[in-house]
């Protein structure tokens, strides 16, 4: 097992990591993500069929990690929502464990311009995966992001202030996706908007 260390946010991390990895899949994950039993034999047997660019896992709350005051329905709503939208927009993210060829991740600039951004590197690189091939609801598609039958698990303690945190986060990140995509804005404007301050320049500075 090799560790790396990043400065500069997300997209300098996931780069780091993926230099060193001598697989020829990468999985992709937030570190309080965890992973279903027999995660990587899914994995392999979905990437083995040619249209999966990409797999991500169901998104569910981990509700260990709920705290007992707070009621679980709006966790239970995000998580159809978010299946929702993974599945039929092809939309992953992070939290839910997306994998994929690391040839491919190359050659969508994850080691180029996606290695430099403090934030958002899982939004761009689905987006630029689903440019492989658009499908929605019945029709055809030669390429998909696959979504996968088990859930990886998120922890609860970006929404542990109260259930209306959900709805809050959630806005919250609508409106980033929302100002990127539409009005121009740069994962290190985003992240200063989101900080109150300038990422770190992107570096790596130790393996072990």
């Amino acid at each position: 097992c090799k560790i790396t260390h990043a400065s500069g946010g997300r997209g300098p991390a996931v780069a780091a990591g993926a230099r060193l990895a001598t697989g020829s899949i990468l999985l992709i994950l937030h570190a309080d993500t965890q992973l279903p039993k027999h995660y990587d034999k899914v994995i392999r047997h979905a990437l083995t069929d040619k249209k999966n660019v990409a797999t991500a896992f169901r998104f569910g709350v981990d509700r260990q990690t709920i705290p007992d005051n707070i009621c679980t329905w709006p966790f239970r709503i995000m998580e159809f929502t978010v299946n929702i939208r993974s599945g039929l927009f092809q939309l992953p993210f992070g939290d839910q464990a997306i994998a994929l060829p690391k040839s491919y991740f190359i050659q969508l600039g994850g080691l180029d311009d996606l290695a430099k951004v403090p934030m958002l590197e899982d939004f761009i690189l689905v987006q630029r995966l689903r440019r492989f091939n658009f499908s929605f609801f019945f029709f055809p598609y030669s390429y998909q992001i696959k979504l996968l039958p088990l859930t990886a698990l998120c922890h609860a303690r970006r929404w542990s202030t109260g259930s209306a945190s959900v709805w809050k986060i959630n806005l919250l990140n609508q409106a980033i996706m929302l100002l990127h995509t539409f009005a121009g804005y740069s994962p290190n404007q985003i992240y200063k908007l989101y900080y109150g301050r300038d990422p770190l320049l992107p570096t790596l500075s130790s393996t072990s």
